[in-house]
């Protein structure tokens, strides 16, 4: 596992004059960013800006109804009024997702 480690670093930030020549030569920041990079592209595959617009978006949807059933929650509220309180606040998620579709 090291030397893989080791190779992976080496074909994100290449050592030697070559590093000074990619902007890899401020400190070794821009090389720890390509690295961070790299990494979240072999733990979850190729993603565009797109995915993660569109992931950030729906977990929105999740964190608003995960809000919805606390609330009713804390009211002492049954089950299905939860279940009926999630829904209804993450259909404030789902409507900011049509408006931002409606705008762009």
């Amino acid at each position: 596992m090291r030397v893989t480690a080791l190779t992976f670093t080496n074909s994100i930030c290449p050592p030697g004059p070559k590093a000074s020549t990619l902007g890899l030569n401020d400190g070794g920041m821009t090389c720890l960013r390509n690295l961070k990079w790299a990494a979240l592209q072999r733990l979850f595959g190729w993603f565009n800006g797109q995915v993660a617009y569109w992931t950030a978006l729906w977990l929105g949807v999740v964190i608003l109804a995960l809000l919805g059933w606390i609330a009713f929650g804390s009211r002492g509220a049954p089950w299905y009024w939860r279940l009926c309180g999630a829904f209804a606040t993450a259909c404030f998620g789902l409507l900011v997702i049509l408006l931002k579709i409606l705008v762009s």
